[in-house]
């Protein structure tokens, strides 16, 4: 007589547990859907995607920075740079890609400051190439401690970002870098030249 109640009641916290389970997973996916909605109507809502960015779903903080970024409206780019120390890397990476596409030298900070001790190969390269879409002189110094890096996707990550840097002024630096021993970052560095229009670096390749 009493194995009966203790089973159904057992049974219960399950249900309960799992109904809670798929109620939860509505929710991220409910949030997820709103995110899709606001990038593509270029819509803050009523202040759902600045509330996404601290929601304690990793994707959902994702979604919300990417779809920033896409919409591109430089006065959100402060509060995304807070996330460029986020646990997950998926958000970083996001979050790089965002402020590359804000372009609000505001961030500078937030990104050159985390450099170092991003562990994250692509997050990293994300973050070099955020710097040369920002575009501001200040960055040239960092991206060319770069170009020594032993690994070459920094190298080559250094080399596209300077690209976009006007007047860089690092022709002779893209020169060595165009004799690197990796094909990808050689096409970079001749890339890079290429959009100074020098044709005298160009020939000194």
């Amino acid at each position: 007589m009493i194995r009966f109640p203790i089973a159904l009641s057992f049974g219960l916290l399950c249900f309960a547990l799992s109904c809670g389970h798929m109620a939860q997973e509505y929710t991220r996916r409910d949030k997820l859907a709103t995110i899709a909605i606001l990038e593509d109507t270029r819509s803050m809502g009523k202040g759902e995607l600045l509330d996404f960015l601290t929601d304690p779903a990793p994707q959902v903080r994702a979604y919300a920075v990417q779809a920033l970024g896409r919409i591109g409206w430089p006065h959100t780019a402060t509060e995304v740079a807070k996330l460029m120390t986020d646990s997950v890397e998926s958000v970083r990476l996001q979050v790089a890609f965002a402020l590359g596409q804000l372009g609000d030298a505001s961030t500078l900070q937030a990104i050159t400051s985390n450099l170092s001790n991003e562990k994250s190969v692509d997050v990293k390269c994300e973050m070099l190439e955020a710097l040369g879409k920002i575009g501001d002189p200040i960055v040239i110094a960092t991206l060319m401690d770069y170009f020594s890096d032993p690994e070459p996707a920094y190298r080559e990550a250094a080399a596209f970002a300077i690209s976009n840097i006007q007047g860089h002024g690092r022709i002779p630096d893209l020169i060595q870098l165009s004799r690197d021993s990796i094909e990808d970052v050689r096409w970079k560095a001749v890339y890079a030249m290429m959009r100074t229009g020098d044709s005298e670096g160009c020939a000194g390749v």
